[in-house]
């Protein structure tokens, strides 16, 4: 179960490579003029006012696109992680568990869960480094303080721990110093640097501290070091002397595409808001069916024989590995 206390937690940093575009302003050139409109229309182009200001200097949630924010123990036992739409509404999960507090209806454990959803105001700047906005609504999926027995786990739903307590938020944007992070913040984002590396999200009420990771930089990566096996693979597969080898190497080669499809669905599974989601999964399940009729009619033309196994496979990774492409795109 979590601990509430604040001892020091070592973060999993993935360091990212994610720059921070300057918010500029463009005037528009106007033509020599010295009458008395002319001069008018450009005292008031030159002015700006406060909101004005603010406006130029606020960070835009877009920003922010394909990162989850992470808040845990570091060992795995609780977690709470959200992503910010480009609107500002956030929406994620808290999820601890205790497998040793059972029941009689609950005898496989108790799950404490927290699927929340809410929206943010404009980040307005602090800083170079950071930028703080309030919090305008949290809503939970189910009441916090309800419970629920499902499949023989008992699930109490609570707050989203890591959020409560706070009316704002500061975003710590990557190449914040030390001295722009609290002791209690940098309790929770502590990996041994100087400078953040990426972005990280702080509760102002109580200096918890949220990793943010790039899921879609990471997901691309895979797919790079997945195309460096297929090449290793596809050396093997000219190389093999018997069928057997030939059968077991199509296999890997569908077994390693499957795996990043896996990967890549579990991402975009954090990323998407639920309603996108569900567009997607009824998208999802569609092709899935189409993969494997597909896939069977490749094998049955080879039905009975030795090669039978290598159609399938050889086709399911065909239409795999074009589906993680097609995925990526909703990274974009």
């Amino acid at each position: 179960m979590r601990k509430r206390l604040q001892v020091h937690r070592l973060a999993i940093c993935t360091a990212l490579a994610v720059a921070l575009a300057a918010a500029g302003c463009v005037r528009k050139e106007k033509a020599a003029s010295f009458d008395e409109t002319a001069v008018q229309e450009l005292a008031a182009e030159s002015a700006v006012t406060e909101d004005d200001s603010a406006a130029a200097d606020t960070m835009s949630f877009g920003e922010l696109k394909n990162i989850v924010f992470i808040f845990s123990s570091g060992a795995g036992a609780w977690q709470t992680k959200f992503t910010i739409q480009p609107d500002g509404g956030f929406w994620g999960e808290y999820q601890d568990s205790n497998m040793g507090e059972t029941g009689q209806s609950y005898p496989k454990g108790v799950i404490y869960q927290s699927v929340f959803t809410g929206q943010l105001a404009e980040f307005r700047p602090v800083s170079e480094y950071t930028y703080s906005a309030k919090i305008l609504s949290l809503e939970y999926e189910n009441p916090v303080g309800t419970e629920a027995v499902q499949d023989g786990v008992l699930y109490k739903y609570t707050d989203a721990y890591g959020l409560e307590d706070t009316e704002t938020v500061t975003l710590y944007v990557p190449g914040t110093p030390a001295q722009e992070r609290s002791e209690e913040l940098n309790r929770w984002l502590v990996c041994g640097e100087t400078k953040l590396s990426f972005y990280a999200i702080g509760n102002d009420a109580h200096q918890y501290g949220f990793v943010g990771t790039d899921l879609a930089e990471n997901i691309r990566e895979t797919v790079a070091s997945a195309e460096e096996k297929m090449e290793e693979l596809d050396q093997k597969l000219q190389a093999a002397n018997t069928q057997l080898e030939l059968n077991d190497i199509s296999r890997e080669q569908y077994s390693l595409w499957d795996s990043v499809l896996n990967g890549l669905w579990g991402a975009l599974g954090q990323l998407k808001a639920p309603q996108d989601m569900k567009a997607l999964t009824l998208q999802e399940r569609s092709w899935i069916k189409e993969k494997e009729a597909a896939s069977k009619a490749a094998g049955e033309e080879f039905e009975g024989g030795s090669m039978q196994d290598m159609a399938f496979s050889q086709k399911a990774m065909e239409l795999t590995r074009k589906r993680v492409y097609e995925l990526l795109k909703e990274l974009d």
